[in-house]
């Protein structure tokens, strides 16, 4: 299992739900907060950006390799994979 990241954090009180497939395990609080986690809600949900207090300076780029490195997001969005 992956650490629980400090590079992202969220709101006290946030909680992200999935909303491409409706995983419960891909529900998320500081509790269970990893990058995976947070790079995934960021890629398919860009405005939840708003419920975290804290975030790399370049989030946006690892969020947009973490849509190149997942067919499922990147066919959610309607991204095609870079070959």
């Amino acid at each position: 299992m992956e650490k629980i990241n400090l590079e992202y954090q969220l709101r006290a009180g946030a909680l992200l739900l999935d909303i491409v497939k409706g995983d419960s395990k891909k529900t998320v609080s500081n509790a269970n907060l990893t990058k995976d986690l947070a790079l995934y809600h960021l890629a398919t949900n860009p405005s939840c950006k708003r419920l975290f207090n804290k975030l790399p300076k370049d989030y946006q780029k690892e969020v947009k390799a973490f849509i190149q490195a997942n067919r499922d997001v990147a066919d959610f969005l309607g991204v095609k994979i870079k070959e």
